[in-house]
């Protein structure tokens, strides 16, 4: 009987020892997978450790921190307080479950776990975590109390931020700008004793902004990025600080460089604003709608959204003055054609969306790209037409004077152009693109019909097997076909070409078709006179051209001077002249003949080899 008693009891440790060690194994796993990071693996081990052995209470305490850092904070607390009823004064489990409660914006309960963790241990980061608690709930005498008893009794340096931070809440509460101007001291001598305090650099350009210090405010957000170049908090505050000194362009870059580092609405929202306020509207609203599709809660949503519908009515009215200010600065037009333009732009569409456009004026400003329309009414006492008629109580409803008017007198209202709704405001920038374009085409039509039979110099954009396409300083299409090139030649994008302009068409109404040859007699014409500076004086003249493109040419030239040889000086010394335009002509045989009014004598010239 005893032996059994004896045996049974060393199989109950027996088993213990197995158990424990089963719970030792995957309880030191765990901590290891944590140590790696590996905090969902880590989870699993520290609960299976616990399946092994409830009464480890210590594991926990692990399994807890590994929620926490997977930020699946309901099961952080849930663990965290089965572990404090086991062991309540552990002051790391109080912190970071009060650290959870403020996270939350619980504050009253986590002011109670910080309570209860400051009883323990009274270093920095309780300290600053209970001081910013007690001004999150609006107790800032607790807060300011406790930070000051901390600061007059510690290292200055350590707690000096702690002090200022309180300062600034009380400032917040009681709008009074002297606890600004104190905090302000501390974060400056607290840089005095330790330059590179990132945190004192950054509330330092804080408390300059609130004071409207824009200057300052630059110089230490400068260097709070410097100390952190990849900081959220300092790029964003710099992105505020340069929108609130106008400096768009800088401002817009900082905020970008923000969001790149953290994306939420509050960066999101002050870089939709810095795009409005730049002037780029459309990027505004798309980063506006990007905020309110991303982010599905947060405390400006509905002011937000109202702001959209409002800056997309005013888009309309941009997008339209912006399209005058676009023909204005790019488009080479009279200024008087411009004018006339617009008013018959904006004319016809009043008569489509009010039946008649003859009780209506339009001013256009060409300069500044603006455009105001009045509305004509006759005062009536009593309205038959409303588009053209109106009562003295209607003019009090407008907001006008009625007292300054009397039935037979004319009134007049500015229109705005959002009147006219999208579609319409859209209707006007498309005839107004389309007469714009037609003026452009009778222009370049104008331009290079008075320059046929004149030389060509440009780069070549596009080859294709059917011709050679070329474009102006203008960006206007210009054209050498196959049968107007030399036979032989090859062209590459970028190659630099010579031909003179042959014609210019217009073909079913699209943009004038310019021909460029390079194979007319004409061009050779040319080329002697730009080598000859004798032709373009008018000494020498170029009285025939005859030429088969690429193989060989006849020029017969006559010198009204009997003093100047006309073949010599096409020729130039050691053919100086006459192989630049060889080489033109991709070595094509020139001869070059003096002209005679003796058909006979011309004859023989002109068959000489």
């Amino acid at each position: 009987m005893q032996g059994l008693l004896i045996e049974r009891i060393k199989t109950y440790f027996r088993q213990v020892r197995e158990k424990m060690s089963t719970f030792d194994a995957y309880f030191t796993r765990g901590g290891e997978l944590y140590n790696e990071k590996k905090y969902k693996l880590a989870v699993e081990f520290f609960k299976i450790a616990l399946r092994q052995s409830n009464a480890e209470n210590y594991a926990y305490y692990n399994l807890a921190l590994a929620y926490q850092q997977l930020e699946l904070d309901d099961k952080a607390l849930e663990n965290y307080k089965i572990f404090l009823e086991s062991y309540p004064t552990d002051q790391n489990s109080l912190y970071n479950v009060a650290l959870i409660h403020y996270k939350r914006e619980e504050f009253e309960e986590a002011v109670k776990y910080f309570v209860e963790s400051f009883k323990y241990k009274q270093d920095e980061a309780n300290v600053k975590a209970l001081a910013e608690t007690y001004m999150q709930i609006g107790d800032t005498e607790k807060a300011s109390e406790l930070a000051e008893y901390i600061f007059n009794s510690d290292c200055n340096k350590k707690y000096a931020m702690l002090v200022a931070k309180v300062f600034e809440a009380k400032e917040h509460l009681a709008n009074d700008f002297t606890l600004t101007q104190k905090a302000l001291d501390i974060y400056l001598r607290l840089l005095e004793l330790q330059p590179g305090n990132f945190d004192a650099a950054l509330a330092a350009s804080v408390a300059y902004s609130k004071m409207g210090d824009w200057e300052n405010a630059i110089t230490y957000c400068n260097l709070a990025i410097e100390l952190k170049p990849k900081s959220y908090d300092a790029n964003s505050q710099m992105g505020l600080v340069l929108y609130c000194s106008d400096n768009m362009p800088e401002c817009i870059a900082y905020y970008e460089r923000a969001m790149k580092i953290k994306k939420d609405y509050k960066i999101h929202l002050n870089l939709a604003y810095a795009y409005e306020k730049a002037g780029k509207i459309d990027d505004a609203i798309q980063l506006f709608k990007e905020t309110l599709t991303k982010f599905t809660n947060f405390p400006q949503k509905e002011e937000v959204r109202k702001h959209v519908r409002q800056l997309m009515e005013k888009e309309k009215v941009i997008t339209l003055i912006d399209a005058f200010k676009d023909f204005k600065e790019e488009k080479n037009i009279d200024r008087p054609v411009m004018m006339q333009v617009l008013k018959d732009v904006f004319l016809t569409q009043i008569a489509k969306t009010y039946g008649s456009a003859d009780n209506f004026d339009v001013i256009v400003n060409v300069d500044k790209g603006t455009c105001e329309i009045y509305q004509n009414f006759d005062v009536v006492e009593e309205v038959e037409n409303p588009n053209s008629e109106i009562t003295l109580e209607g003019i009090r409803e407008d907001g006008g004077d009625a007292d300054d008017y009397e039935v037979g007198d004319q009134y007049s209202k500015r229109l705005p152009l959002a009147a006219f709704g999208r579609r319409g405001i859209l209707n006007i920038r498309q005839n107004l693109q389309g007469r714009i374009m037609d003026i452009e085409k009778a222009n370049v039509f104008k331009k290079y019909s008075e320059k046929v039979g004149e030389l060509f110099y440009g780069e070549i954009y596009q080859t294709w097997s059917k011709e050679v396409l070329i474009l102006d300083e203008d960006g206007n299409e210009l054209h050498i076909p196959k049968s107007e090139q030399i036979p032989g030649e090859r062209f590459k994008k970028s190659d630099s070409v010579k031909a003179i302009i042959k014609s210019v068409e217009m073909k079913n109404n699209t943009t004038p078709y310019i021909t460029l040859s390079r194979t007319s007699n004409e061009f050779l014409e040319r080329l002697f006179e730009q080598e000859v500076p004798e032709i373009a004086d008018g000494l020498i003249t170029v009285k025939k051209v005859v030429r088969v493109p690429g193989e060989r040419a006849k020029v017969a030239v006559e010198s009204y001077d009997d003093r100047i040889d006309p073949i010599g000086a096409c020729i130039g010394v050691k053919g100086s002249r006459i192989m630049g335009i060889v080489r033109e002509l991709r070595n094509e045989n020139i001869d070059v003949i003096q002209w005679s009014q003796n058909p006979k004598l011309m004859i023989q010239r002109a068959l000489s080899p």
